[in-house]
C-alpha cells in the first residue's frame, strides 16, 4: 500500500504545480510607455523567472522577480522599439507566454 500511496502524493503535487500560472494576467496591453503589470493570483511572494523576447525569437532580457500581492509591475528596456513582444513567466517548471505590444 505504501507504493500506491507515494504516488498518489505525487500525483498531487504534480497537479498542483501544473496549475500556479493558470489565472496569469498583463495589463495594460499595449504598454504606451515601459510598465506593465503581471498578476498570477497563486504567486504570492514566490520568485519568478521573467524572459523577454522579439517576435524573431531573439532573447532581450531575462531576469527575476518577486511577486508582491500577487503582482509584478515590470520595466521593458526603455530602447526597445514599437512592436511585439513575448514575455515568458517561468515557475517551478512551468512556464506562461504573454504576448505584450509596445506603443
Amino acid at each position: 500500500m505504501g507504493i500506491f500511496q507515494n504516488l498518489r502524493n505525487i500525483g498531487i503535487r504534480i497537479y498542483s504545480a501544473i496549475n500556479l500560472l493558470s489565472g496569469t494576467i498583463h495589463f495594460p496591453n499595449p504598454v504606451r510607455n515601459v510598465t506593465f503589470n503581471i498578476a498570477a493570483p497563486k504567486l504570492n511572494r514566490e520568485v519568478v523567472a521573467i524572459s523577454v523576447h522579439d517576435i524573431l525569437g531573439r532573447k532581450i532580457l531575462t531576469t527575476e522577480k518577486t511577486f508582491s500581492e500577487n503582482t509584478i509591475q515590470f520595466n521593458l528596456p526603455e530602447v526597445l522599439n514599437i512592436g511585439i513582444y513575448m514575455v515568458t513567466i517561468s515557475y517551478n517548471g512551468e512556464s506562461k507566454n504573454l504576448r505584450i505590444i509596445k506603443k
